[in-house]
């Protein structure tokens, strides 16, 4: 057999892998709809082909392929983390910002210290999605560094839009930049404040409650205004004196603020300064102290009970309104009792049906005779949230009434029975 020239066998060589290369973007792209054997069908070919295989799955990373996006990046973490160094690296030296923003992402997943000098000088990009890529990326190492960079950048920048995303990519690792952000934060613009002082809100941030505290006291109609708001995310007993001593501020909508974070509390102390707010002057105010008490008033359920016994008219509403979002037993009877007052009947049935225990049925039922037609449709439509087991019925009795509006809602009400 005549051996063929050397020259000869190595083109044909090269020819087999042009021919392997040109199939596998056609095997890519199939297996991108397969996740399942996604890595067995890609990874042989690969390994035979690195050069010229993995720019191609780089190269998804630029495409609008996002389940092809998610595939790779998990390849790239798993059997081809050997190749990173040399193949992801570079895509943090070009302009590509997709390509930057997962090579960034999988680099940092991975804790690849190699890429923090590369991310650090990203940060002073004009692109944003480079910018952005690489601050996530970066918060993600636990390396002075790294922190340090991300702090810098952000009491750096003054773009409104960049510093919204900021605050809310840093968030995520407030355990090491909110103490960082605090040290600084003394020599800063208002401005500057501002932004960290929101950041801290959003990281719910407990080392900044002094911080908070002091803003709240020093400028309440400005900075204190995100005091109020930290105060309320830290939601303690110490945040809860702070706030109740600024609760009886003159400025309404400061008042109404302090209301809304005290309703963010997670202790029972928030509630009676809560129940006290019913009061205000301001309807604003009162409607913040209704929702809010909606929210917190489970913690201590008979302060509630308590301050309805022989609380003013204005107060009694509130606290009927509140209870039934509340939605606790206990308030049956305090509610029940509000049936025999005609100042709070109106309220008192539509409570007792969002409160949602059948048991209030029966003091419901004797109301469908009420003088007022809007008490007897209350109480029908109160019944049907209850679904009381005899609704039906009582639907079909009230096809009788004297007012119309009472006859369409027992209508519905029988029409939905059939649903």
């Amino acid at each position: 057999m005549t051996q063929e020239p050397e020259s000869t066998q190595v083109k044909l060589n090269e020819n087999h892998s042009n021919d392997s290369v040109k199939s596998f973007h056609d095997t890519l792209e199939s297996a991108c709809a397969h996740p399942e054997t996604f890595q067995d069908r890609i990874i042989p070919i690969v390994e035979k082909h690195p050069a010229e295989c993995i720019p191609m799955l780089i190269d998804i990373f630029g495409s609008p392929n996002t389940q092809g996006k998610k595939l790779v990046a998990e390849l790239f973490k798993t059997r081809l983390r050997e190749t990173c160094d040399k193949y992801l690296i570079p895509q943090l030296e070009k302009a590509n910002p997709e390509k930057f923003q997962w090579a960034a992402q999988i680099l940092s997943e991975m804790g690849n210290s190699t890429a923090i000098p590369l991310l650090i000088n990203s940060l002073a990009s004009r692109d944003t999605t480079i910018t952005l890529s690489a601050l996530k990326a970066l918060t993600t190492f636990n390396r002075e560094d790294a922190l340090n960079a991300a702090t810098d950048f952000f009491v750096r920048i003054t773009d409104s839009i960049i510093l919204a995303s900021t605050v809310k990519i840093l968030a995520a690792n407030s355990q090491e930049i909110a103490p960082r952000l605090l040290s600084r934060y003394t020599d800063l613009t208002k401005d500057k404040k501002a932004w960290i002082l929101k950041y801290l809100v959003e990281a719910r941030s407990q080392e900044a409650f002094a911080t908070f505290k002091a803003a709240l006291e020093k400028d309440p109609l400005d900075l204190g205004l995100f005091g109020i708001r930290g105060l309320g995310k830290i939601g303690n007993l110490e945040a809860v004196a702070v706030l109740s001593k600024a609760k009886n501020h003159d400025e309404w909508f400061l008042r109404k603020r302090i209301i809304e974070a005290l309703g963010e509390c997670r202790c029972a102390e928030a509630v009676p300064p809560i129940i006290e707010a019913l009061m205000d002057s301001s309807v604003q105010v009162r409607a913040s102290a209704i929702e809010s008490l909606s929210k917190v008033g489970k913690m201590d359920i008979f302060a509630l009970i308590k301050a309805f016994e022989n609380a003013p008219h204005d107060k009694k509403i509130g606290l009927i309104r509140a209870m039934a979002q509340i939605k606790a037993k206990e308030f049956l009877k305090p509610l029940m009792k509000s049936l025999s007052d005609r100042s709070t009947l109106f309220f008192g049935i539509d409570a007792l049906g969002d409160l949602g225990f059948p048991e209030a049925g029966p003091m419901l039922q004797p109301l469908l005779k009420d003088e007022e037609w809007f008490n007897r449709m209350n109480a029908l439509e109160a019944l049907a949230k209850l679904e009381v087991p005899n609704l039906l019925q009582i639907a079909e009795s009230c096809l009788q009434d004297a007012n119309d509006m009472v006859r369409n809602s027992a209508a519905r009400i029988i029409s939905k029975s059939g649903d």
